[in-house]
């Protein structure tokens, strides 16, 4: 039972299916029992239905086919694949309207990370025009099916304590992105585990 207090904000809800629910022919329903002048309003959305078993194999997209992005992505809000303007190659291009409030975000499906994993793409920014510094993309991972993020690298400046040398956090701004740009990061500790998903988002724009 999903209480009306406890979600007053958007948030991700996963749950881990009974084994009586594990059929062959299983549906599900959600419903308010009690309706009325005064019932809570409520809305679904993102809702996924499937396996938890997360890919061993890697992950590339050159986003250049046909495929839908939900084949690849988990989600994607805000971007879609059109012409870029260096390269004239198809990219995920995210250029939403300021009026619209939700962050921009490509969110990955789940992989298995090991101690040898690393992460590498390649981004661009303002398509050579002037942007505003403060509206970084976030490179974040989750370990628990989205409901928590963490930065990928968060910023380490001597003499904090741990920290041996500068390590810039894993927020991208324009002005270093202005032309194509390959990033290549090896994954913390924290990142692995048998189920590790990763977005970019963009929380502010306008």
């Amino acid at each position: 039972e999903l209480d009306f207090s406890s979600f007053l904000e958007p948030q991700v809800v996963t749950i881990e299916l009974p084994a009586p629910a594990k059929t062959p022919h299983t549906v599900f329903r959600w419903w308010q029992p009690q309706q009325g002048k005064h019932s809570a309003q409520w809305a679904l959305d993102n809702v996924l239905i499937g396996m938890n078993d997360s890919s061993r194999s890697g992950f590339y997209d050159t986003f250049d086919t046909a495929a839908p992005l939900r084949h690849n992505w988990y989600r994607v809000s805000g971007g879609e694949l059109v012409e870029d303007c260096h390269t004239h190659t198809t990219v995920l291009n995210f250029n939403s309207e300021a009026l619209d409030k939700r962050p921009r975000v490509a969110e990955s499906w789940d992989f298995e990370v090991s101690g040898s994993s690393f992460l590498q793409f390649d981004l661009s920014m303002g398509c050579s025009k002037a942007a505003s510094p403060a509206h970084g993309v976030h490179l974040e991972f989750s370990t628990d099916c989205g409901r928590h993020w963490t930065l990928v690298t968060p910023e380490c400046v001597p003499p904090a304590i741990g920290c041996s040398g500068y390590t810039q956090r894993s927020v991208f701004s324009a002005p270093q992105f202005l032309q194509w740009r390959r990033v290549t990061i090896y994954l913390p500790s924290a990142a692995i585990s048998p189920r590790t998903g990763f977005r970019w988002i963009q929380p502010h724009f306008a």
